[in-house]
């Protein structure tokens, strides 16, 4: 089950699992006790944890593994636990069981067991019994301790290995046997297994049994999942949609460990993968759920599903046509024995109403059986909760982004429910400004204003679209420019250019049928723009030129400059910087001439920009400085902040490394005032593009500043500067503060990960300075990275980050073993991995395996001695060297066979 363990809560650090530990503080505070009185009591206690998979069994168990080890730490009780893995396909025989606690209890290796071939008379049990004893005898010292061995699955495991009488019997007289020094914690997903009075094992557990979360409990969830992840506090808006989620995932908590994240971080998409991955690997199980029950209770079930759950047994015994409710009594009690049903109690009524227990089985029914062979969005699976958590702008900004995408029947659902939410919405939005003074045209217009400011650009193209289609502007060309230029403006600021385009030039067609050469020249510069996001920057230059001659004959100042600007942006695009100088320089000088410094200090930038391009630093220098100048006189931060940036790189081309740093940190301490995410990045990027070895500091702050203050608008910048700033922190051993900026952007990690930018540059950094003769300054990098991002993964609040630091100690060790060939380095080096447990076996075992081979000097043998996955990562980098003793073979000769007669 790929997926799950790519969830396995065993490999969870103590740190996120305390963090995030919710609603089980009841099973747990009973198992403590238990396990206390376990240590004074002549016979042990035993305990069934019994829940519907996905209810948490197994985190609960490593919850209960860290407390009871603080227990141990802190009051210094001989208290020892063994979580043993959740799968155990090798134990079939029931002294294979004894022997896998004990070599977890050790701590062994996994090949220091083996199977039973032959089945055992109770000579190799009575052997495992000893052994197990005499390691809990030396564990302990001799003091009255305690081991508490978690076993998962053990329903399922008590049919394979305890399946004879004799063999259960042997079980329970372990777990009976006075002075016992044993705990057994079996989870089972199928209730207690103890319950039958003619088996060995009757009423020799406890059971404590698992409900499911309440919403309360999910929303605590949530909050701590925040919390350990160093995210903000939920909102006021984000409250209810996690409200909502808590609703929709029933309290399982794998569902909401999987989706629940997903969805609250806007990425349906993932979420209902993830539930549909699901559902693929747990297929299996379910269907051997289902084939279990009697037929009766699959009768039920099935009419539970099919008809709609949460309904009472009187309606279920109707769907069935059994004759009345006590009818379906025995069939219904089966599936609540087994934990597939659940009841609750109807608000405000005693009835009680029948729903599956795990959500993730209802969804299997669905997709499985009820829905089979129709072709349905994943999505689908989710629609009425999507209905619920997302605003009318996120419903259609998702169906803008998957149409881009190319995923059309998602791009459906998301417009399906937009168009449903449009109507209300618009029509408030109305009756908002009904009681305006101004014209019911202007009220909205002045709406899309207030909407587009706040970015909600597809609520503003919703109110355009409106503002189109009233009877006042039907009959007016000059509303119909504005409504269609500012509808190319808000389509540009979507990303969706192609419609930008045609719009802007219909705008333009009506501007100048009309004589409106201000709104044309608009118009035409909306369209430049938008080609050239779109690559099509000779087309843009037309559009441009166009709109700066329409905007000098009308006399335009403000347009004409901003027209020239585009000109110069289409004309570096193509490599004329020469025209792009000229063309910037006049935006400045006309921008000047109409009094707005705001627009001239751009027109300056962009000429620094076309300087920069033609080497001509000195004057790239003081186009930037002036342009800086100009825009701390318009009060302009970010713009001033990016001014400095290009003074900056105009600096280091000039070798004034410096000047250059210092004007950098200027530019950082500008920036971080506003809230401009363009000058942020353009800063950012300027600065990380220096030397940035060289102040560590701002190097740091820079990379920063490609994280959004809103989410949503984090974008790729992070993951490929990753590579620049994860060689500072290896040079300049920064990595915690690394760690720190990346700790509240898991969506980042992955994204670094999923593209391997700069994966490998500790390792890169390490093996330079020693190919450069400075051994001690490459092992003291190591001594910095290697247990800095050992305790990261150890802390990690998101499986994400915790991937990305294992993927950087792996990629690093391979980028060292592929580099260098000093055997004596290449040891030091896994040995400092091997010291920190959280380092990936393959990473150290990578190191350990390069050093013997080439301390062997590329031996053939040594290699063949070597784990063939290392060795052939290994052989493809350094062949090995053949022996020059082998003596030539001689060729044999041939055999002639001649030919018969016929």
């Amino acid at each position: 089950m790929a997926l799950l363990k790519a969830f396995n809560p065993h490999e969870l650090s103590a740190g996120i699992v305390l963090g995030v530990a919710t609603g089980r503080e009841d099973p747990l505070d009973r198992i403590l006790s238990i396990v206390r009185d376990n240590l004074t009591a002549p016979t042990p206690q035993h305990v069934i944890v019994s829940a519907p998979r996905g209810y948490g069994k197994s985190f609960f168990l490593r919850y209960v593994q860290i407390k009871l080890d603080e227990i141990a730490k802190a009051e210094n009780v001989p208290i020892a636990m063994a979580l043993l893995p959740e799968e155990l396909p090798h134990v079939k025989e029931p002294e294979t069981l004894l022997a896998e606690i004990r070599r977890t209890f050790l701590g062994e290796p996994a090949d220091t067991i083996g199977v039973s071939w032959v089945e055992d008379d109770g000579q190799a049990w009575d052997e495992q019994v000893a052994r197990l004893d005499a390691a809990i005898e030396d564990r302990f010292d001799g003091r009255p301790g305690l081991l508490v061995a978690a076993v998962e699955n053990f329903d399922l495991l008590l049919k394979k290995a305890f399946a004879k009488q004799v063999q259960a019997t042997r079980l329970r007289q372990l777990l009976t046997r006075r002075g016992s020094r044993l705990m057994l914690i079996a989870a089972s997903a199928r209730g207690a297994f103890d319950r039958n009075y003619d088996r060995p094992l009757f009423k020799a557990f406890e059971e404590i049994s698992f409900e499911p979360w309440s919403i309360e409990q999910s929303l605590a969830f949530f909050r701590l999942q925040r919390a350990a992840a160093r995210k903000p506090a939920l909102t006021e808006v984000q409250e209810a949609k996690a409200r909502a989620v808590a609703t929709f995932i029933g309290g399982t908590p794998r569902l909401a460990t999987l989706i629940g994240e997903a969805l609250l971080e806007d990425d349906p998409l993932r979420a209902a993968d993830l539930l549909e991955k699901l559902v693929d690997e747990l297929t299996p199980y379910y269907k051997e759920r289902i084939e279990v029950l009697p037929s009766r209770s699959q009768a039920l079930l099935d009419a539970l599903l099919r008809g709609g759950e949460n309904c009472s047994a009187t309606d279920l015994a109707r769907r069935v046509g059994a004759p009345s409710q006590p009818a379906i009594a025995a069939a219904l009690d089966e599936l609540k024995k087994d934990l597939v049903v659940t009841g609750e109690k109807a608000p405000d009524s005693a009835e009680v109403l029948l729903r599956v227990t795990d959500r993730v089985f209802a969804h299997y029914y669905r997709k499985r059986i009820l829905s089979h062979g129709l072709e349905t969005c994943p999505l689908e699976s989710l629609v009425d909760l999507l209905a619920v958590i997302y605003s009318p702008e996120e419903k259609k900004r998702e169906a803008d982004r998957f149409a881009a995408m190319g995923l059309a029947r998602e791009a459906q659902v998301f417009e399906r429910l937009w168009a449903a939410d449009q109507s209300r919405s618009l029509q408030r939005l109305v009756e908002s400004l009904q009681n305006e003074q101004a014209s019911e045209f202007d009220q909205l217009i002045a709406a899309w204003d207030r909407v587009t400011d706040k970015g909600q650009y597809a609520e503003g193209l919703a109110i355009l679209d409106r503002a189109l289609a009233e009877e006042e502007t039907a009959t007016d060309q000059a509303k119909q420019a504005k409504v269609l230029r500012y509808s190319a403006w808000t389509l540009g600021s979507l990303g969706r250019h192609d419609e930008a385009i045609a719009t802007a030039r219909e705008a333009a067609a009506k501007a100048e049928t009309i004589g409106d050469r201000g709104d044309q020249a608009a118009a035409l510069r909306h369209a430049a723009w938008s080609l050239g996001s779109l690559g099509r920057y000779d087309e843009a230059l037309a559009a441009a030129r166009e709109a700066a001659a329409t905007a000098k004959r009308a006399g335009d100042l403000l347009q004409l400059s901003e027209a020239l600007r585009c000109s110069a942006w289409s004309l570096n695009s193509l490599g004329r910087h020469d025209e792009a100088l000229a063309a910037a320089r006049e935006a400045a000088a006309t921008a000047k001439h109409a009094g707005n410094l705001h627009e001239q200090a751009i027109g300056l930038r962009y000429a620094a920009t076309s300087l920069l391009a033609l080497e001509r630093y000195d004057e790239a220098l003081a186009a930037a400085r002036e342009a800086a100048a100009t825009a701390e006189s318009a009060g302009q931060l970010g713009e001033q902040a990016g001014a400095l940036s290009y003074a900056a790189s105009s600096l280091v081309q000039l070798g004034r490394q410096d000047e250059a740093l210092a004007i950098a940190h200027e530019a950082v301490n500008l920036v971080a005032k506003v809230s401009d995410r363009g000058a942020s990045i353009s800063v950012a990027m300027a600065v990380l593009i220096l030397s940035p070895v060289a102040d560590v500091d701002l190097a740091h702050r820079s990379y920063d500043l490609l994280f959004a203050r809103d989410e949503s608008e984090i974008d790729g910048r992070p993951a490929v500067f990753f590579h620049r700033i994860a060689h500072v922190a290896t040079a300049c051993s920064s990595w915690p503060r690394l760690v720190a900026a990346l700790a509240n952007h898991p969506d980042v990690a992955e994204t670094i990960v999923e593209s391997s930018t700069g994966l490998d540059e500790s390792g890169a950094v390490v093996a330079q300075s020693f190919l450069s003769d400075d051994r001690d300054a490459a092992l003291a990098m190591v001594r910095h990275f290697v247990p800095a991002l050992a305790q990261a993964i150890d802390a990690a609040s998101d499986p994400r980050l915790a991937r990305l630091w294992v993927a950087v100690l792996d990629a690093s060790a391979e980028r060292i073993i592929t580099s260098v060939e000093d055997h004596a380095f290449l040891n030091d080096v896994a040995g400092i991995y091997a010291a920190h447990p959280s380092v990936p076996p393959r990473a150290t075992a990578l190191l350990s395996a390069a050093a013997a081979y080439h301390a062997a000097d590329r031996d053939p043998a040594a290699l063949a001695r070597l784990d063939p996955d290392l060795a052939t990562t290994l052989k493809a980098v350094f062949p090995p060297k053949e022996s020059e003793a082998k003596p030539l073979r001689k060729p044999r000769k041939r055999r002639m066979v001649k030919n018969g007669k016929g």
